[in-house]
């Protein structure tokens, strides 16, 4: 079948999932539509895509999607199309966050063809402890555009969608209960800080005040630290405990590295 544009919808507050996305989309030799839903304020306005076939790409924290994600999917509707399920994760594990994403893509009426999980930096990496830093790096690139090719060759040799086989995703039903984290927040070395508002500009749920980046929403806040490796300065910081130790938790038990993995249908025998 033929597909001239491939429209991606990312949410990725550090900006990891986008250029996984990006790249497979490289590999794929397509054009691309990109819908970015990191933004609360394009959450709120986002016209989602229709298009020829679907690419979504989201984080996993503590082994399921985000939930910020999650309401967001509940605005696609497939009519049949073919999609393509991408997860990133921080070099731990996906556990059912790539099931989930798929389940609800097909409760919204896509074909799920294909799926996958690449590594990520790890949102409470640092130079201390420096789970999965830098990734995705030189070798995960050509990596990430093989899939895309492989996602490509299998469009191309299909008629039509209802040609193409879904695949089957790895996890669990019931999926894994996330950890529960605490009220609160990164915080700002007043000392340090330089009032640019890249902490408050790079917020995925709009929990850094602008005028105030020292005031921050910590109900709100995922702790994603998106604004702590935007900050140019390093004034801001996570000391909440426990969830700051959770970088050194990482590096202990997590620093191994992994690798991608694709998930395709199996060919049918003729």
């Amino acid at each position: 079948m033929k597909f001239d544009t491939a429209t991606v919808v990312s949410y990725s507050p550090t900006g990891t999932t986008t250029r996984v996305l990006k790249g497979i989309v490289e590999g794929m030799k397509s054009n691309l539509s990109l819908v970015d839903v990191t933004s609360p304020k394009v959450r709120k306005t986002a016209v989602l895509p229709e298009g020829d076939v679907l690419l979504v790409g989201m984080p996993v924290y503590s082994g399921r999607i985000a939930k910020e994600g999650r309401a967001l999917l509940e605005k696609l509707r497939g009519d049949g199309r073919p999609a393509v399920a991408v997860v990133v994760y921080g070099n731990r594990h996906y556990d059912d966050a790539l099931l989930e994403l798929g389940d609800i893509l097909r409760e919204k009426g896509f074909k799920v063809i294909a799926g996958a999980a690449f590594i990520g930096e790890h949102s409470f990496a640092d130079e201390k402890y420096p789970t999965a830093i830098g990734r995705p790096d030189g070798y995960d690139l050509p990596v990430i555009r093989s899939f895309g090719a492989k996602v490509a060759k299998m469009l191309g040799a299909a008629d039509s969608v209802s040609e193409l086989p879904e695949v089957d995703l790895p996890g669990n039903r019931p999926y894994k209960v996330p950890s529960t984290m605490p009220e609160g927040s990164p915080v700002t070395d007043v000392e340090t800080c330089v009032h640019c508002g890249k902490c408050a500009a790079v917020c995925p749920v709009g929990a850094v005040d602008p005028k105030d980046p020292n005031a921050t929403d910590g109900v709100a806040c995922t702790f994603c630290c998106a604004c702590v490796k935007a900050c140019p300065t390093g004034a801001r910081v996570l000391r909440l405990e426990p969830v700051a130790s959770l970088g050194k938790k990482m590096w202990d038990n997590f620093s191994s590295r992994r690798e991608p993995e694709f998930f395709m249908p199996t060919p049918s025998k003729k």
